[in-house]
C-alpha cells in the first residue's frame, strides 16, 4: 500500500465538507474528467481512479471517521517533521494504523479501479458506434 493519500485534496474540498458537499464536489470532478469526454487519455484515467477512490472512502461515514483520524495523524506527524527538519522517518513512510481502513482503501482501490475501466470501455463502445455513423 502507497503512504498516505489525502482524499479531501483530491476532491478539492476541506476535512469540515459535510456529505451533501462532498457528493458535489465528486460529480463535478466526475464529469470534467469522465473517459466520455477523454478517450485515450490514460492522466484522466488515472484521475478519474483517484476521484472514484476518495469518495468511496469519504462517502462511507464508518471509513469517513477511520480515515479523518489518520488524516489528523499524518498532518501531525508532517508538522513535527518539518520542524525537525525532515527525519529519517519521514511522514513518505507513513502507514495507517488501522487495519479496518487499510482493507477499505485496498477494496475502494481496486473498486475505484473496476468502476473506471468500465467507464473507459464503455465509452470506447460509444465511440465505435458513433464513427459506423459516419
Amino acid at each position: 500500500m502507497r503512504g498516505f493519500t489525502d482524499y479531501y485534496s483530491i476532491l478539492g474540498i476541506k476535512p469540515e465538507n459535510n456529505q451533501e458537499e462532498i457528493k458535489g464536489a465528486y460529480r463535478s470532478l466526475a464529469k470534467k474528467f469522465h473517459p466520455d469526454l477523454h478517450p485515450n487519455n490514460t492522466d484522466a484515467t488515472i484521475q478519474m481512479q483517484l476521484i472514484n477512490e476518495a469518495y468511496l472512502i469519504l462517502s462511507d461515514i464508518e471509513a469517513r471517521k477511520l480515515y479523518d483520524a489518520e488524516y489528523q495523524r499524518y498532518f501531525c506527524s508532517k508538522h513535527r517533521d518539518t520542524q525537525a527538519q525532515h527525519t529519517q522517518q519521514g511522514t513518505e513512510n507513513f502507514q495507517y494504523q488501522s487495519d479496518l481502513l487499510k482493507d477499505w482503501i485496498s477494496k475502494a482501490r481496486q473498486q475505484a479501479k473496476d468502476i473506471t475501466a468500465q467507464a473507459v470501455k464503455d465509452a470506447g463502445g460509444i465511440m465505435r458506434e458513433a464513427v459506423k455513423g459516419f
